[in-house]
């Protein structure tokens, strides 16, 4: 498999050939390089290292054209700090710190212009719920969610109306299901999960239908289902992979699930792609230095960034990874 580091790493390391996204990059030709060819790839690369406190656990959503990251569970305490990321410019920039207290285990989407963050445990479970602009930086306190206080659960939007469901509640998990709409700041409870009560499940959306599943309750799960809010039923799908402490995203009609805990290997880099139209999961090859639990993912125009988390030492991470079609050009000396 190809890896595609940094281009600044590869100059200052002298390499006879270096990836560029850039078909005419200045800064390569002078130093010497020629442009060989286009190379349309979905390799795995990665991108500029989180400044931030080291951390997992964080919640993470994208506006547009930037993604945005905050909360979480570093090495001691709890976080509300709160970061953009600008694709264009491969830069971090601090943002205002996010509106509730600092937690972890918090849940993110976006629905049009504005992000919305809340749930969560600081030692106990939350139930307050945030609206974000990046238009002026400003954090607005929405009507709390409608369930439970929680924490694990797992959130998406779909439309113009956001999703949150399952979770950790103390019980200690839930199936409860739940519908945001910001146009009235009004929750409305829809039908509970298909599966059974589970935390640390995953899901996403893809086009106007939403996935969710695996996860725990005391035991992992892989069972996978399709939510339709047009009927407000669930459907089981295929079997996913015994996983918990995982990522789901969704980017170019495809859905992925993977980067977790499994009861055979620990943490893991195994990264699940899941096709909506036959209803089949393909194990996608990526690097073993994406092993990571508790991570974050966004997606920007069609490309995935994963990163942060707990790698398979027990560290904490600070490293962003792109998932994606780039073209990309290759430079040679």
């Amino acid at each position: 498999m190809l890896t595609i580091v940094r281009k600044q790493t590869a100059i200052e390391a002298g390499l006879p050939f270096v990836y560029s996204d850039n078909p005419a990059d200045a800064e390569l030709l002078s130093k010497g390089y020629v442009r060989e060819a286009v190379n349309d790839t979905k390799e795995v690369f990665p991108r500029a290292m989180f400044p931030g406190e080291r951390r997992k656990e964080a919640a993470a959503f994208s506006i547009g054209s930037k993604g945005y990251m905050g909360t979480g569970i570093p090495s001691g305490g709890l976080l509300k700090d709160f970061w953009e990321y600008d694709p264009a410019t491969d830069v971090w920039t601090q943002m205002a710190d996010f509106g509730g207290t600092a937690r972890g285990n918090a849940v993110g989407f976006s629905i049009g212009a504005k992000g919305y963050m809340g749930i969560g445990s600081n030692g106990g479970n939350n139930k307050d719920f945030w609206e974000y602009d990046p238009a002026t930086d400003i954090w607005t306190q929405m009507a709390d969610f409608g369930g439970t206080a929680r924490s694990k659960a797992v959130g998406f939007s779909i439309g113009n109306k956001g999703y949150i469901g399952t979770g950790d509640d103390g019980t200690p998990a839930v199936k409860d299901f739940w519908e945001y709409d910001p146009a009235t700041d009004i929750w409305t409870q829809m039908a509970d999960f298909g599966g059974t009560a589970r935390y640390r499940a995953a899901g996403f959306s893809i086009g106007a239908k939403g996935y969710l599943g695996i996860g725990s309750n005391g035991g992992n799960n892989k069972d996978f289902w399709e939510y339709d809010p047009a009927t407000d039923i669930w459907t089981q799908m295929a079997d996913c992979v015994n996983f918990t402490d995982c990522l789901g995203f969704s980017f170019g009609g495809d859905g992925y699930v993977g980067l977790g805990t499994n009861p055979l290997s620990g943490i893991t880099n195994l990264l699940y792609k899941y096709d909506v139209v036959s209803d089949t999961w393909t194990l996608v090859d990526i690097p073993l230095e994406l092993s990571r639990a508790f991570g974050v993912a966004f997606v920007i125009g069609g490309v995935a960034y994963v990163g942060l988390g707990s790698d398979f030492t027990g560290q904490f991470s600070s490293d962003l990874w792109q998932f994606g079609y780039p073209k990309l050009y290759r430079y040679i000396k």
